[in-house]
């Protein structure tokens, strides 16, 4: 009587395995892409919503205080951020609480960090942190 082996061999389970690992690798670098393309996306909305909410607010004013120091003035170009104080600037304060990401001023542009993203808020160009 001739006895035969059942099961695999270990280079089956060797390839088997490497294939798996493969799959994995590739499966894994995909999601992180997908989660950083929508954590810029999502910090650009912010940005475009903080944008409309700064144009509509300086309709009706010359400048706005939107953080503790930290104010927004219009010119004639649009708009220029600024840490210098406004005596006469509108208390938006409550208007921009919702959002959670940090204000900031660089060279007269309002600058906004969430998401691990820095977006310029007029122009919504974006730069990883």
């Amino acid at each position: 009587m001739k006895k035969t082996k059942k099961g695999f061999t270990l280079v089956e389970l060797l390839v088997v395995i490497a294939i798996l690992a493969t799959l994995s690798t590739v499966a894994i670098v995909s999601y992180v892409s997908f989660i950083n393309k929508a954590d810029e996306s999502a910090a650009k909305a912010e940005a475009e919503q903080i944008d409309l909410l700064i144009e509509t607010a300086l309709v009706s004013n010359d400048a706005i205080k939107i953080k503790d120091e930290l104010w927004i003035i219009k010119t004639q170009s649009g708009y220029e951020a600024t840490t210098t104080p406004q005596n006469d600037a509108t208390d938006m304060l409550s208007d921009f609480a919702d959002f959670t990401g940090q204000f900031s001023n660089s060279d007269g542009k309002l600058m906004y960090t969430s998401r691990g993203y820095i977006v310029d808020v007029d122009t919504r160009t974006t730069t990883k942190q």
